[in-house]
């Protein structure tokens, strides 16, 4: 549950004004936009390794180990993406996109990894 101060969630606001402020920067929107990539292709891992868990239970654990390790990894790509968001945001004077710690350390890495799934599904819940 995010926090009542709302820490533990991504900063749709800032993120927004972070790519208003670099619209004319291609490098900078380029960080962005990987840095939002990370963000799906992190979920998209855990979502592999999970159906790897329940597709092989009992038997190729070869498969399933293989998720994990892709899902650890692009866990830690996530993190580093959120703290360079952070640093971008802090270099144009805005709040952090994630204010909480960013670290590979727990409980951190999940508070961040929970920040970014609920980002994601406010992006799936409000499409057009």
């Amino acid at each position: 549950m995010p926090s009542p101060d709302n820490t533990n969630l991504i900063n749709a606001a800032a993120l927004e004004s972070l790519i208003a402020g670099a619209a004319w920067d291609d490098d900078v929107l380029g960080l962005i936009e990987s840095a939002i990539a990370a963000f799906e292709t992190y979920h998209g891992k855990v979502i592999a390794h999970e159906f790897a868990q329940l597709i092989h239970t009992g038997g190729d654990y070869a498969k399933v180990a293989a998720a994990d390790h892709d899902r650890t990894i692009a866990h830690n790509s996530m993190l580093s993406k959120v703290g360079q968001l952070n640093r971008l945001a802090a270099a144009q004077g805005l709040p952090p996109i994630y204010a909480g710690i960013v670290s590979q350390d727990q409980p951190y890495r999940r508070e961040v990894a929970t920040a970014v799934f609920a980002y994601l599904q406010t992006i799936i819940e409000h499409r057009s």
